[in-house]
Formats: C-alpha cells, structure tokens, sequence
C-alpha cells in the first residue's frame, strides 16, 4: 500500500492509476504529433517555425517533421552524461536538430557538428546562431578515418551518402546532384565524456 496524503491507497488503485498516466502520456505525444505534423505540412525550403524556445529555418517541411518526430518526441538521441558538459560528435548533423536537443538536454555541451553537404549548411549554422547556441563547432566535411575527397550524393534535404545505393540515388537524377567534399579525421581526447551520433 502506498499513502497518499492521509490516505492509503491499494495496490489494485496503483496499477490502475499508473496506466491511466501512461495512457494520458501517451496522448498528449499523439495530440504533440499531429501538431507537428500539421504544422509541418505547408511548409516550404527556408521557412522558420517556432518549436518550444526554438527558432528553426528548414530546409523541407517533411524532413523537418520527421526529424522533430525522431529526436524531440522519440528521443532516439538521448543518453545520461556523466558530466554537466559531454563532448558530442554530431556526425551528419543536418539542419541542426539534434544540435537543439542535446544543447536543451546539455546546455553546457561542447559539440563538433560534422556537416559534409554545403547545400544544408547555411541552414545549420541559421540554426546555431538564430537559437545563441555556444560550444558548437561546425566543421563542413563529413569525418573518416583519414582525409581525402570523394563524391557525396545528395537530395539537399534529408541526407547524403557517399554511396550511390540509397533510395533516391538511383531514382531519376533531376532536382539531385552530386558534390565532392573534403573529408576530416577527428581527434579526441579518451578522457572526454564523448557521444558520438
């Protein structure tokens, strides 16, 4: 039995109010969705949205929705730091969203945000300036064990590869482009506190 109050309440009751929460939990991140996707919808390259305290300029408005659904909604970044202030290697980092999500978990994280695609990187660093972010270190390449070049095929939205075998890479080639960019080899100190994503 648990108290509550001056009451006691049976075990029965406990059960019962714990799948109420999880099912009001669970509605509340449906109801957060479905916003989020309306939203999300109308939305065209370079358009800004608010999104809890943050300012974001996107680049597609399903890519926006999908990432926002992934990271701020799943979670499927989040970890426990053992310290204030992790050292994040944000590999890919896109338009920036994880970037937001980590600095909202960690806003004493140090992050080196890796970005090969120069199509999406003006909107990266819209997106770390526009919110004040500090810490952040935006290095345009993609990372490897060793520098060199390469192509990159990219859809100027949701990702790019370096190899040709992903989904849109062999749909018709209009409206995507190929670019070739510097690759960097990080570093690291193994005493840091490090994620790598």
């Amino acid at each position: 039995m648990t108290t509550v109050g001056r009451r006691v309440v049976p075990i029965g009751m406990r059960q019962e109010m714990r799948r109420l929460a999880k099912q009001m939990a669970a509605r509340k991140t449906s109801r957060s969705l479905a916003d989020l996707r309306t939203r999300s919808a109308g939305l065209k390259p370079g358009s800004s949205v608010r999104y809890r305290n943050f300012t974001i300029r996107v680049n597609d408005g399903l890519n926006f929705y999908m990432m926002m659904k992934d990271i701020f909604i799943n979670r499927i970044y989040h970890f426990e730091a053992r310290r204030a202030n992790p050292v994040i290697l944000d590999c890919g980092s896109n338009i920036g969203i994880s970037i937001l999500y980590f600095k909202q978990i960690y806003p004493r994280a140090q992050i080196v945000a890796f970005e090969p695609d120069a199509s999406v990187v003006p909107y990266l660093r819209q997106n770390i300036a526009a919110n004040g972010l500090t810490d952040v270190h935006l290095i345009e390449a993609g990372l490897g064990a060793r520098e060199g070049q390469g192509i990159l095929y990219s859809d100027a939205r949701y990702g790019s590869s370096l190899q040709r075998c992903h989904p849109w890479a062999w749909r018709q080639e209009s409206g995507r482009r190929s670019v070739s960019r510097r690759y960097a080899c990080a570093s690291i100190s193994p005493r840091r506190s490090i994620l790598s994503k």
